[in-house]
């Protein structure tokens, strides 16, 4: 579940850390932000900027499960 966008609650592919430090996928926030909003999705508060900050441990850990999880479904389909 941590490794789930707030706005499209899909799995992130490129969290960063917005100024409400929350984190998002990438592609998520910058639509919204692309959409006009200011505010945070998640509080609805006004953010003093829109910078964005990557957030590579969670990346990194993200690709991780992705790969471990990729690699058991490969090996249950091999014992197939």
């Amino acid at each position: 579940r941590n490794f789930l966008d707030p706005i499209l609650l899909e799995l992130m592919i490129d969290p960063v850390v917005c100024a409400d430090g929350h984190t998002y996928d990438r592609p998520s926030i910058e639509g919204w932000f692309n959409a006009g909003h200011t505010t945070s999705p998640l509080t609805g508060l006004e953010l003093e900027m829109t910078h964005l900050f990557p957030c590579i441990t969670l990346r990194n850990l993200i690709q991780t499960w992705r790969d471990e999880k990729g690699a058991a479904i490969l090996a249950a389909t091999r014992g197939t």
